[in-house]
């Protein structure tokens, strides 16, 4: 539901912006160089907001992203607190695909990338791998950045978790640049 509301957010913005400027290259590269920077907002998780950073430049990366929605696939109970736990806090670096401009608008597609991470359960170390893409979008005017992340693949230790009709999804609203 979340993504979808994001989506027909995008799509207001872009059926609704006006572009008045010139567009080129050196253009561009002005309104890019112009949102680069650290966001901070919320990202809901079991219903709670819990703090997270963003940091855009060459590329996105997001700092204390909260791994309950990945590990709860994987792990339940104490093993899910356990798995949490020794996983501490992640950051992730993804890197950016395209960049769409529609008035004061910005809108940034992700290149799918693995997060790659260990957790500690019963004394065993277990590799978790989560395929994660998404888009971003910053409205220039208010300085706020809204992301969408999807996770699209989950594997450890050699099974595979079914995401199709059960997905995961982070969305990030009105993060502030700091």
């Amino acid at each position: 539901m979340k993504k979808i509301i994001f989506l027909l957010l995008l799509i207001c913005c872009f059926g609704c912006s006006e572009s008045t400027t010139d567009m080129n290259e050196g253009t561009a590269q002005q309104m890019y160089n112009s949102i680069k920077g650290t966001y901070a907002g919320n990202i809901m998780v079991d219903n709670i907001p819990q703090s997270i950073n963003i940091a855009l430049g060459n590329d996105l990366t997001v700092r204390f992203l909260p791994l309950r929605s990945i590990l709860g696939r994987i792990f339940s109970g104490g093993e899910l607190v356990e798995a949490e736990k020794s996983a501490g806090s992640v950051a992730f670096t993804i890197p950016l695909d395209q960049m769409m401009i529609t008035g004061e608008n910005v809108y940034l597609t992700l290149v799918p990338t693995d997060l790659v991470f260990s957790v500690i359960v019963d004394n065993k170390t277990y590799v978790v791998s989560a395929l994660i893409g998404g888009a971003v979008y910053v409205d220039n005017a208010s300085g706020n950045l809204s992301m969408n992340l999807d996770v699209t693949a989950l594997y450890c230790e050699g099974t595979t978790y079914d995401l199709k009709n059960n997905g995961i999804n982070y969305f990030v609203d009105n993060a502030k640049k700091e």
